[in-house]
């Protein structure tokens, strides 16, 4: 059986792997509900309490401003 990982302080996603199906409901920080579809500079983020999953913006990298001498 297919399961997705999780960060169990965060929810991020952190891929997936295959498990038994006896064995899938008792890892922490895994689930079988998959993450919806994301693009670049976004990130599935799983809500432990609903059992599902949300998509996060990732903050934009910005360049430091140079410092005057």
């Amino acid at each position: 059986m297919k399961i997705y990982f999780f960060d169990c302080v965060t929810g991020v996603y952190q891929g997936e792997g295959f498990e038994d199906e006896t064995m899938a409901g008792t890892i922490d920080g895994a689930t079988t509900v998959a993450p919806p579809p994301y693009g670049r500079g976004e990130i599935p983020v799983y809500q432990c309490r609903s059992r599902t999953w949300t998509v996060t913006t990732l903050p934009q990298k910005t360049k430091p401003h140079p410092t005057p001498d």
